[in-house]
């Protein structure tokens, strides 16, 4: 039994599945098994697999497409390891993650642990295997730390940050950004029937470790990168409404979670689908679950300032999906409603900076490396790259593997 089994769940990328696999067989540490889930339509990766694995590495795929949830859980239920870790194909592993999973376990007898992921962002959004800049994460190392899971699934209930602006506490509790201990999966599935549920597998396993755990570890360091390109599902459904509803209709065909999400009807904010997933777990999980309440004002907010970064491409929808917004506004109180439309019209602001910012990176990325992007003022790069808020170590690479293994 290896100490950790690695399901790599994916779908028509062989080539993101490439580099996610080279980055697992160039970890320091070698007691793990790899499970590559090809739930392919007709882009299968198994040439890609052949080109990197070796006697750890197994392949299997589904008898039947399955939804991103179901694939999951068929990808862990073949896991035989005493850790389980979900790497999503466009990530891959630092050299050291592996390691630093094996000594956070025995330091802590941690049931989850938990890691940051740097980003990578290819000069190209398609190419996400040539040269790029990879952004470390801004916070500087710390030592590894119990944390408190019901006190931070009370603060993912308020919503009153948005989603990716938490710091560390973003990837508290995601399977995609640590691993989970044998005996956790197991309760998961004890209490709730099975581990991934819909709408996203991440947040919906997530929530209930979150409910579960006994000793989850933050391991106060970066152990994975991610790339960002605009072909992941997550960047799809927060910027087009027509893969925001596909993903929901992917789901349920009939069409009754439009009406089943919290701000009813509202499919393009993600706030508003990430919420479903918070009720439905709650509910789910019963008597496992802490009493905690979803902040209703909070989540106007959010998906008021989710729909600031919708790329319309249909005025109808676009006025749709407003008017819903604002027909849930006007349930609120007085005050309430008054105190969100101030910070609405706050946001409104900010992201036309932000706007303006992305316009200058993307015109940055197309720079070939070594030319003027590096000539610019230290402080004056990191602004216009990230807004201030990102370290200013930030550096160009051959590949996302050579960023994986700096």
């Amino acid at each position: 039994m290896p100490f950790v089994s690695i399901v790599v769940p994916t779908r028509n990328r062989p080539d993101f599945v490439r580099c996610a696999l080279q980055s697992i067989l160039n970890q320091t540490f070698a007691d793990f098994e790899v499970i590559v889930v090809d739930n392919h339509t007709g882009t299968p990766c198994r040439a890609a697999f052949d080109s990197v694995a070796d006697e750890r590495f197994r392949y299997v795929v589904p008898e039947r497409p399955l939804s991103m949830c179901d694939n999951w859980e068929f990808g862990c239920r073949q896991a035989t390891g005493d850790y389980v870790a979900v790497v999503i194909d466009k990530t891959v592993l630092r050299r050291t993650a592996l390691e630093v999973l094996h000594t956070l376990a025995g330091t802590f007898s941690a049931d989850l642990v938990s890691w940051r992921a740097d980003a990578f962002r290819p000069r190209h959004f398609r190419d996400a295997f040539g040269p790029g800049t990879c952004y470390p994460w801004p916070e500087a190392m710390r030592a590894p730390q119990l944390f408190d899971p019901h006190q931070e699934l009370a603060r993912r209930f308020r919503m009153d940050v948005r989603r990716g602006t938490e710091g560390d506490r973003y990837f508290w509790g995601k399977i995609c950004f640590g691993a989970f201990r044998r005996d956790l999966l197991d309760r998961i599935a004890a209490a709730a029937g099975r581990v991934f549920f819909p709408l996203t597998p991440d947040y919906t396993s997530m929530l209930a470790a979150l409910a579960l755990a006994k000793t989850p570890v933050d391991a106060g360091q970066s152990c994975l990168i991610q790339n960002i390109t605009q072909i992941s599902t997550g960047w799809n459904v927060a910027h087009r409404p027509d893969q925001s509803l596909s993903f929901l209709l992917d789901n349920d065909p009939s069409g009754a979670i439009l009406n089943e999400l919290p701000i009813p009807g509202l499919y393009t904010a993600v706030h508003n689908i990430v919420a479903h997933d918070y009720v439905t777990s709650q509910r789910r999980l019963g008597s496992h679950f802490p009493h905690v309440q979803l902040d209703n004002a909070n989540l106007a907010l959010r998906a008021a300032e989710d729909l600031q970064d919708v790329e319309w491409t249909e005025l109808q929808v676009r006025e749709q999906q407003h008017a819903l917004l604002r027909q849930f506004l006007a349930r609120a109180t007085t005050s309430e409603a008054a105190d969100l439309e101030r910070d609405v019209q706050r946001y409104a602001a900010a992201a036309k900076r932000a706007r303006a910012r992305q316009r200058i990176r993307s015109a940055l990325q197309r720079v070939p490396l070594g030319e003027a992007v590096l000539h610019l003022p230290r402080g004056r790069i990191v602004d216009l790259l990230t807004g201030g808020t990102a370290a200013s170590n930030a550096i160009r690479v051959s590949s996302v593997i050579a960023a994986a293994n700096a």
